[in-house]
């Protein structure tokens, strides 16, 4: 499968795909891309790399991962990293989600979660004081934000709270 083919299903702009043809992209490097490298080649957006990531892996060069076609893989086994499951939790996936996002069974997502020692309830320790100063600090900075912002700077402070 053409890299420009699976990018172009994405929904990625015509500049995007003539950077990864420029680069030589191939779906057997996505895997190993860092955000670092998808942001250089312009894409930021954190659900567009993972839904990448995931078509990619059907289309790698190995001989198992295509069924006969070439089209698309079936029974697929491949590894799933705590750096997918943490930024499709941090993106706002549900459990539910992330698992149909990455093509596996929410109790093989809880199997991984577990091994990863990672929990979709894992909050920050900060204590009510502290917090208290934080959220000053920002609805400060940004006065009309709302819930949902308040809670997403937050995150990129490294506090996640319920």
């Amino acid at each position: 499968m053409d890299m420009d083919l699976i990018l172009e299903r994405l929904g990625v702009e015509e500049g995007v795909i003539r950077r990864f043809r420029q680069e030589k992209i191939t779906p057997d490097i996505i895997s190993l891309m860092s955000l670092y490298d998808f942001n250089c080649l312009g894409v930021n957006d954190k659900t567009t790399i993972m839904k990448l990531r995931v078509e990619c892996v059907c289309y790698r060069s190995n001989p198992w991962a295509h069924n006969n076609d070439s089209t698309r893989c079936r029974n697929i086994r491949f590894e799933i990293s705590s750096i997918m499951i943490e930024t499709l939790f941090e993106a706002g996936y549900s459990v539910k989600d992330t698992s149909i996002a990455l093509g596996v069974s929410e109790s093989t997502l809880f199997r991984k979660m577990g091994q990863f020692g990672l929990s979709k309830l894992a909050f920050t320790e900060i204590d009510e004081e502290e917090l208290n100063i934080v959220v000053a600090t920002t609805t400060t900075e940004f006065p009309t934000c709302g819930e949902e912002m308040l809670r997403k700077v937050l995150l990129q402070k490294g506090i996640k709270v319920p």
